[in-house]
């Protein structure tokens, strides 16, 4: 995933091959159901702690 938390993006790569499976261009993989090469991932939104940072009186 792109990113430790939050919404991110994940992709793979997608290669049209030949049945001795060398890679050839895309035209001949035409009318052929394309895999998607992207998605959504690590949808949990990332946890942030707050707190107060309190600095000393003035003298």
């Amino acid at each position: 995933c792109s990113v430790s938390c939050g919404p991110g993006l994940r992709s793979r790569s997608i290669f049209c091959v030949s049945e001795s499976n060398q890679v050839v261009d895309d035209s001949f993989c035409a009318g052929l159901v394309r895999q998607v090469e992207s998605e959504s991932c690590n949808l949990t939104p990332c946890t942030i702690t707050y707190t107060y940072e309190v600095q000393p009186f003035p003298e």
